[in-house]
């Protein structure tokens, strides 16, 4: 009896210093363990961020893009408009090109039309105008401004305050215009002097604009557009 109460004793001193051994549940983390959490913590927040950034640029370019493809959208609707009412008034025609300061061009478009913009209260206006479409530098923004300038040549279109401009369009990088006759050659420039002279020559059959506008995301590959205008007053003989 003495000999089990003693093999217990000495079973259960045993078991004590078992439970006081110290094992890995009731220690902390090492200073190579926490590095290493530190280390895929930061991979896996750089990752993140990189695909974060990544769609927001994707965003951002696609936003930049919609407003540009409207800008070209609503200033070729204005252009179509004023071109497809272009023609002579009372005997005279004027459809001619402007260089801009360097020499080309390119610099703008005036031509008589019936598609006036002048409002007398919240009537339109009724009769022919001038048109002159041109570019002017935005120095806030940079780039250039697509400007549309109407001049009334007649007292049916009274214009409130004399001429008025207003932007077609912003962020434009150049403009230019090529123009074709009956036979469908094309030029570069176009001058309709009034009827009788012996330089004048007809309204062109179509008048085709080329716009390019800035590529926020890629300077060296802009946005370009083209469209080609039927005159009407040109196949009509007018």
């Amino acid at each position: 009896m003495f000999t089990s109460i003693f093999y217990n004793s000495k079973l259960i001193t045993q078991n004590s210093k078992l439970e006081r051994v110290p094992t890995r549940d009731h220690e902390g983390f090492t200073l190579l363990e926490i590095l290493i959490a530190i280390v895929i913590l930061s991979v896996v927040l750089t990752t993140i961020y990189a695909s974060y950034t990544g769609t927001l640029r994707v965003i951002k370019d696609l936003e930049a893009g919609d407003r540009i493809y409207s800008m070209a959208r609503s200033s070729f609707e204005r252009m179509m408009t004023d071109l497809s009412c272009a023609g002579t008034y009372e005997g005279g025609s004027e459809f001619s090109t402007q260089a801009d300061p360097s020499g080309k061009s390119t610099g703008g478009l005036t031509f008589l039309s019936t598609a006036s913009t002048n409002f007398e209260g919240n009537v339109l206006m009724e009769g022919a105008v001038k048109i002159t479409y041109y570019v002017e530098e935005d120095r806030e923004n940079g780039g250039y401004n697509l400007m549309r300038k109407e001049e009334p040549v007649d007292s049916k279109t009274p214009a409130v305050g004399g001429s008025q401009a207003f932007i077609l369009c912003r962020g434009l990088q150049s403009m230019a215009f090529k123009f074709y006759d009956a036979s469908g050659k094309e030029y570069e420039t176009w001058d309709s002097a009034p009827a009788g002279l012996p330089e004048s020559k007809p309204l062109p059959q179509a008048v085709a604009i080329h716009l390019s506008f800035a590529n926020p995301a890629d300077p060296n590959l802009p946005y370009r557009f083209m469209t080609k205008i039927p005159l009407v007053a040109a196949y009509e003989g007018t």
